[in-house]
């Protein structure tokens, strides 16, 4: 569970790897929490929901390579 604010928005896939909260919302946390307490399946399915996101999206290669290209990037801009 998340608050649907800053950029958690963008980790977090809505029903599929977690929920986007109103931010301030006790009640819908707190119906959240519930929902996933009662229900091992749902948990189950957000973790390798989340653990093939993750595996895919931040793989050693593609983090170096990024930030490469973000440091080539910025020197370029800097001479």
């Amino acid at each position: 569970m998340a608050t649907n604010c800053s950029s958690l928005p963008e980790l977090v896939d809505e029903g599929k790897g977690g929920f986007l909260c109103g931010l301030g919302d006790v009640n819908e946390f707190a119906a959240k929490i519930n929902l996933l307490a009662e229900n091992e399946g749902l948990r189950r399915e957000m973790g390798a929901y989340n653990r093939v996101k993750v595996e895919e999206m931040f793989t050693l290669n593609r983090m170096v390579f990024e930030y490469k290209e973000l440091f080539e990037g910025l020197l370029a801009s800097h001479p």
